[in-house]
């Protein structure tokens, strides 16, 4: 449902500073950048170090939307689907330059901030009928804010003395789970779980931890995250009512985190990264614990987001393509889509977008797919 340098840059106050060095998984807060070729009026191919804007994008079925007019930077972070109706949350920059969280229904933006501050929607969720949406804004002292946004009406779920983010929502049987981090007195950062906004704290706050994506199943509550070991190497890892699996050990990857959960049939599927012995970000798919690898660690990837659907398992996230750009990726059961069509506009000064990646999946009841992320554009002169 929901770049890694560092995931747990996402957690830094960069997140909204310097949101465009990054690429959110998420629905992911996974954060990084890629690459497409649909055409693009007012942008032109990659060529040097060209100012830049990101567009936030919708594909159906892979079938391109824009849903930002490519004048300021904006992202899709996260798609829910209900009847005929397209949730997308996300941010769009302001004439001040500050990130508004934004979201889109039927491509018809709603701002959520006033724009004062910085802020940002990484997750949607609809119950019924109630929007739920995620997100991080800053307060007057720059702090960030864990936010919870209900029919647009904004819900503090942190005091905005510490700096925190409010990564996923997820509604069962009317109560309210977000996930994200917030910041301790140490300034290390802890993995929190708020139901009803009431927090509990997923780890003891000695080293970084971050929960990026949460589920409920049958009662049993499911987040995905990463935490910190001993040696401060970064662990996938998967919370299932507060207690603590690794997925990753932290020995032989030293970077890696689950950024996406959905659990099917009594089955756990996270998607996330895993940095191999060349140092290159593998496309992860866990299913009860089992690793699978969707890309062959020759290239940077990065799998953001997980759904199940009829027995079919998508993943979306993007794969770095032979000029090292970024392309954003579906895989069903294992098997790759490219979105991008990275080819058409490696030719020097021809319009379109140069960059794109995937963060968010979602399946409609009818079978149509849908992907929410964004393309990286470069500007005319």
């Amino acid at each position: 449902m929901n770049n890694i340098e560092t995931v747990t840059k996402i957690f830094s106050k960069t997140i909204l500073s310097t949101m465009k060095n990054f690429s959110i998984i998420a629905s992911l807060i996974f954060i990084g950048l890629t690459i497409n070729a649909y055409a693009c009026e007012g942008c032109i191919a990659h060529f040097g170090y060209e100012p830049t804007v990101e567009v936030a994008t919708l594909w159906m079925n892979g079938t391109v939307q824009r849903l930002s007019d490519r004048r300021h930077d904006a992202r899709a972070n996260s798609v829910f689907v209900v009847e005929s109706n397209v949730f997308v949350a996300g941010f769009e920059q302001n004439e001040q330059g500050n990130q508004v969280a934004t979201l889109w229904k039927n491509g018809i933006a709603q701002r959520l901030s006033n724009g004062r501050h910085n802020a940002t929607a990484l997750s949607v969720f609809v119950y019924i009928d109630d929007i739920f949406v995620a997100g991080i804004e800053e307060n007057e002292q720059g702090n960030q804010v864990a936010t919870l946004w209900r029919n647009g009406v904004a819900q503090r779920l942190s005091d905005g003395r510490h700096s925190a983010g409010a990564i996923s929502v997820f509604v069962s049987e009317e109560n309210v789970f977000v996930v994200g981090r917030e910041a301790n007195a140490q300034g290390n950062h802890v993995a929190t779980l708020w139901k009803n906004g009431v927090a509990q704290r997923l780890s003891d706050g000695r080293h970084n931890t971050g929960a990026i994506s949460v589920f409920v199943f049958e009662g049993n509550v499911y987040a995905a995250g990463f935490e910190q070991d001993e040696q401060r190497n970064q662990v996938a890892t998967l919370w299932r009512n507060g207690v603590v699996q690794h997925l990753s050990n932290g020995r032989h990857d030293p970077l890696a985190s689950a950024g996406s959960v959905f659990v099917s049939e009594g089955n756990v599927f996270v998607a996330g990264i895993e940095q191999n012995e060349r140092r290159r970000n593998v496309a992860m798919l866990w299913k009860n614990g089992n690793a699978q690898h969707l890309t062959g660690g020759n290239s940077h990837a990065m799998a953001n987001s997980v759904f199940v659907s009829g027995g079919n398992v998508f993943v979306a996230g993007m794969e770095a393509n032979w000029g090292g750009d970024q392309v954003a990726t579906i895989w069903r059961n294992g098997n790759d889509q490219r979105l991008s069509d990275e080819w058409r506009n490696r030719r020097i000064r021809s319009p379109g977008i140069i960059s794109e990646e995937a963060a968010s999946v979602f399946v409609s009841e009818k079978g149509d797919v849908y992907v929410v992320g964004f393309g990286l554009c470069l500007l005319q002169d």
